[in-house]
């Protein structure tokens, strides 16, 4: 699927999007392609899987570090308030990306798929979609040139500092969320996200019918 868009430069770009494979059992397949039955699970529950293989602990925890000329540190970030679902652009070795499923079905149009989800997703706010990116290293890295103010040299004190040291975090937090372990590179995974304005249910059940004109059967 490609993407046509005009950026403020006002050169037309191609972005090519991948066709996703979304993984589940028959049963949930139907109940997708006859009414839009969709399951989403909050980062937390991801956290959780009860299937060793599939578990990832780190869900929703972002490994960041920090560098300036005068300082290094590293934090950890806990992102609470979304919903995720899981596809996977590797669409010719099911074996190895099938989470124990047997069956799945094809995302067309992953743009116009995500769109549609996030207006059945409660008090709605951002999504995100993109591919996954592999790493044992720190899920994110910021190096900057600049020295860092120290808490008792800051204009706005140490409460200033605390705010600017919290923001800096949070407009690098994205990326970290499509960051994997290495041992999980042959999922291929390419993930949907929906922040909310609350903390979300450990399982939304939606019914998204519409959701289903970007889609398509796995082919026999």
């Amino acid at each position: 699927m490609a993407v046509w868009f005009i950026p403020p430069t006002h050169h037309l770009l191609h972005v090519r999007v991948p066709t996703l494979t979304r993984h589940m059992k028959q049963e949930h397949v139907n109940d997708f392609l006859d009414r839009g039955r969709l399951r989403l699970t909050s980062l937390e529950s991801f956290r959780k899987h009860p299937d060793e293989a599939l578990s990832d602990g780190e869900e929703g925890v972002i490994d960041m570090s920090m560098s300036n000329p005068n300082a290094q540190g590293q934090a950890l970030l806990f992102v609470q308030q979304c919903y995720v679902m899981c596809t996977s652009s590797n669409q010719f070795d099911p074996d190895r990306v099938a989470w124990n499923a047997d069956s799945g079905f094809r995302i067309i149009d992953p743009i116009g798929f995500s769109n549609a989800i996030a207006g059945h997703v409660p008090g709605f706010k951002a999504g995100h979609v993109g591919a996954c990116d592999y790493t044992d290293e720190p899920d994110v890295v910021l190096n900057s040139d600049e020295p860092l103010v120290p808490p008792d040299k800051h204009p706005g004190g140490p409460d200033g500092y605390f705010r600017e040291m919290m923001a800096r975090q949070e407009k690098h937090a994205i990326p970290g969320l499509f960051s994997k372990a290495r041992r999980f590179l042959p999922d291929s995974e390419y993930r949907f996200l929906w922040f909310t304005d609350g903390k979300p249910e450990q399982e939304l059940f939606i019914d998204c019918p519409e959701a289903r004109g970007y889609c398509a059967a796995l082919e026999p």
